[in-house]
């Protein structure tokens, strides 16, 4: 006998018996992933800085080439007026805001805004100072209410509230008549606008740190490796790497290279010898960045370097020394290979080329639309158009007592535009008031008094004029009032049984046909409403057996209902 396949041979004949069962289960979904950055060969970029170099600018080498666009790139990112004016709009806007749910909120602007270091691309970074201290979970609360109040004021139509990260903030994009700036708003953030001042102080002491820091973030801008919410290097780290280069000076750069970049054409050099730094030669493994201290310290010695930041950059706060900036960068393998690239497109550098800086960075033509519609949008005045009032619920009580606290100001009043004095008019000129008519042919044959000549001043007449709520005893004449009561009221009020009555309100059990026969509830006293009748009418009295309290309180038995009945109609 053939023996049967036991175990999992036998789960495999009769996997293999049912071709459908693959069939059966569901394929799994794989999770959409965000498409991929556009390299800089794939995307087009221009060159709009060379319209600015000089035609008597003469370079003899690669490197001073490289230095004069490098210093007409500086120039061209300069915001222009018309993008100072949005940008100043859209603050002023956002504050107006802000104070209607939060009078005592002041509105910060730091960032590279305020240090010189924006790009056109680049995002406004804002903190509302509020007199309440809120922890990191409290502040969940102000930040969706501030985003109800910005799409509301129609400065936005989508805030992204960011509640989870370290630093919780809310991240929108203005509408096109603001200019579309990227804005990040955070609340009671102390260490922006205390890094400003360092920042300012580094500038100064350090001519080449301005523009370095401008061509690296538009060499990071156009990979879109500069996001730190995705694992990029962001403006602030980039800026921390810079400084601590010149400070450190790793290449062996003659002082006067650092110290009189323009005098000695000698940001060329620095730029190649930045990628080639950070590219090829940093210990992102073993050392950390210090520009505070001037130098680059061991993980091992940092007590605020993480253990499992091993192989990452880590990069101390210029504010608070115990704290890494550079943690956030998760994505730096892409970034040192960008560097590298980079470093490489330099030595390959000929003479014959266009735009030396070309092969590094560029600027799209998106940027160059923006600045466009943003010039456009000034110019023509789009952009004082004010935005629509926000709803009154989002009001608060003390929107009026802002301005001088010790001194209240009442509410703006009503303001109440007393009418035109109608002109006296000549007695000859006013029209003569005519009756209305009484029937159709009559006023037919009547002119009509709108189609006469009239003063301009004199109004219209209403030839159907509304018709007033008068009380239904006012508008019967007093014949018809007692008539009108008895055939309302003697059928529906006094009368029980059904039968029918006539207009004198006489009725019996039985259907009786009359003029005024109609159906209703009446045994003595039947309902006369079923008619009009000419005869005039006496109030009868009420019948003996009229109980007062009808509908009678509570819940009727069939015998008392049956007795009442037959009372009733012995008493008829």
């Amino acid at each position: 006998m053939e023996e049967r396949p036991r175990g999992r041979e036998a789960a495999g004949d009769a996997s293999t018996s049912r071709p459908d069962a693959k069939d059966d289960a569901k394929p799994r979904q794989k999770r959409k992933r965000s498409p991929p950055p556009v390299a800089p060969e794939d995307e087009p970029v221009l060159t709009p800085w060379l319209s600015l170099l000089a035609s008597e600018t003469v370079s003899t080498t690669t490197e001073q080439r490289l230095h004069h666009e490098i210093v007409a790139f500086a120039a061209w990112v300069q915001p222009t007026s018309q993008e100072t004016t949005a940008r100043h709009a859209l603050r002023e806007m956002i504050q107006q805001v802000i104070r209607l749910r939060f009078p005592a909120g002041e509105l910060q602007l730091f960032g590279s805004e305020v240090t010189g270091l924006c790009l056109p691309t680049g995002d406004m970074d804002l903190a509302v100072m509020l007199r309440e201290d809120y922890s990191q979970k409290e502040k969940k609360k102000p930040l969706f209410k501030m985003a109800d109040l910005l799409k509301s004021a129609r400065i936005t139509w989508d805030v992204e509230v960011k509640h989870h990260a370290r630093v919780p903030i809310l991240s929108f994009t203005s509408l096109p008549n603001y200019g579309s700036f990227s804005v990040d708003i955070g609340i009671n953030n102390t260490d922006g606008p205390r890094a400003v001042e360092l920042v300012k102080g580094f500038l100064t002491k350090i001519p080449a740190l301005r523009p370095l820091v401008l061509v690296m973030k538009a060499f990071l801008s156009q990979r879109s490796l500069n996001d730190p919410a995705v694992g990029g290097l962001g403006s602030y780290c980039l800026l921390c790497m810079c400084i601590s280069f010149l400070q450190l000076n790793p290449t062996n750069r003659p002082r006067e290279y650092l110290d009189k970049p323009m005098e000695t054409l000698s940001l060329g050099a620095l730029l190649t010898d930045w990628l080639f730094y950070y590219g090829t030669q940093f210990p992102y493994a073993t050392s950390y960045i210090s520009a505070t201290e001037g130098r680059i310290g061991l993980k091992e010695q940092a007590e605020w370097v993480l253990k499992k930041n091993g192989g990452g950059l880590a990069i101390e706060c210029l504010v608070n020394p115990g704290h890494d900036v550079g943690r956030s960068v998760s994505r730096l393998e892409a970034i040192r290979d960008a560097f590298k690239e980079g470093y490489k497109a330099m030595l390959e550098l000929g003479d014959d080329v266009e735009s030396t800086l070309k092969v590094v960075m560029g600027v799209t033509q998106r940027t160059m639309d923006r600045r466009a519609h943003i010039k456009r949008i000034v110019d023509n005045g789009v952009l004082e158009v004010p935005a629509a009032r926000p709803p009154l619920r989002e009001r608060s009580r003390g929107e009026y007592h802002r301005r001088n606290p010790n001194q209240k100001q009442h509410p703006p009043q009503r303001q109440h535009h007393p009418q035109p004095q109608r002109q006296q008019q000549h007695p000859q000129s006013r029209p003569t008031p005519r009756p209305a008519p009484e029937s159709l042919s009559q006023r037919q044959s009547q002119p009509d008094m709108d189609m006469q000549p009239r003063p301009p001043s004199q109004p219209r007449p209403q030839r159907h004029p509304q018709p007033q709520s008068v009380p239904l005893l006012q508008r019967l004449s007093p014949a018809q009032i007692p008539h009108f009561g008895l055939e309302l009221g003697a059928g529906s009020a006094m009368g029980r049984g059904g039968g029918a009555g006539d207009a004198n309100g006489n009725g019996s059990k039985k259907p009786k046909k009359s003029f005024a026969s109609g159906s209703g509830s009446g045994s003595g006293y039947g309902s006369g409403y079923g008619g009009w009748s000419a005869s005039p009418s006496v109030v009868p009295a009420p019948y003996p057996g009229f109980d007062p309290e009808w509908p009678p309180k509570g819940k009727e038995s069939r015998r008392e209902k049956k007795r009442r009945r037959l009372e009733m109609s012995m008493g008829a």
